[in-house]
């Protein structure tokens, strides 16, 4: 669900409730005998338009997750054929609210890499998807290559708190992320889609698939 942007958490934990209310906003304890900033937090407290859109979001959420669950196992299900093709795992103790569909592509055995695939899923069918995600990991971009900061200040890349040199990490450090990356197609979802769709959607995976697989 979305309310724009923001949104809500939900916990059990009382603790970890207090945790969280305070955290939203600036960790300041409004209603506390003695209110203080208790630590270091962020201001994140919606407006009133924001939180009106999630109370309505809210009411219809349970509704919208089953609909996105029922129409990507579906569609998991339609696909499970394809070689080269691993849909994405839920843990045994967990679920996914299918906000997106993510699948690791093996090339050898699918015949075409992640960005081959997006660039012919669009060109042949309309279908749109992003592949790798991410075009490059977090600690990648400008502002931590270049240490880009506020002013001149170069905070926090350079400091008493720090050890030794910041030295920005590079790709060949993280072997687990750079492959993840090069395998992974996403493809958008929504709790809207019919059988049809998913019916379109499965078909056209089937096919560019089986595009690049007879082209080798």
């Amino acid at each position: 669900m979305t309310a724009g942007e923001g949104g809500l958490v939900i916990t059990r934990d009382a603790k970890l409730a207090r945790r969280m209310t305070l955290f939203h906003d600036k960790a300041w304890g409004y209603g506390d005998e003695n209110p203080d900033h208790y630590f270091l937090a962020l201001n994140y407290r919606m407006s009133e338009l924001q939180g009106a859109v999630a109370l309505a979001q809210w009411r219809k959420v349970r509704e919208v997750v089953r609909d996105r669950q029922r129409s990507a196992a579906h569609f998991l299900s339609l696909i499970s054929d394809l070689r080269g093709v691993q849909p994405q795992s839920v843990p045994p103790n967990g679920e996914s609210v299918f906000w997106k569909v993510a699948l690791r592509i093996d090339e050898t055995q699918s015949g075409g890499d992640v960005g081959q695939i997006a660039r012919f899923l669009k060109e042949r069918f309309g279908v749109f998807s992003s592949p790798r995600y991410v075009q490059k990991p977090a600690f990648m971009c400008e502002v931590f290559r270049e240490q880009r900061t506020f002013g001149d200040s170069r905070f926090p890349f350079v400091g008493a708190h720090l050890d030794r040199e910041y030295q920005a990490p590079q790709l060949e450090d993280f072997p687990e992320t750079a492959n993840a990356l090069a395998h992974l197609l996403v493809l958008p979802w929504n709790e809207n889609y019919s059988d049809e769709h998913v019916q379109f959607l499965s078909d056209a995976l089937h096919q560019t698939i089986s595009h690049f697989q007879n082209a080798v």
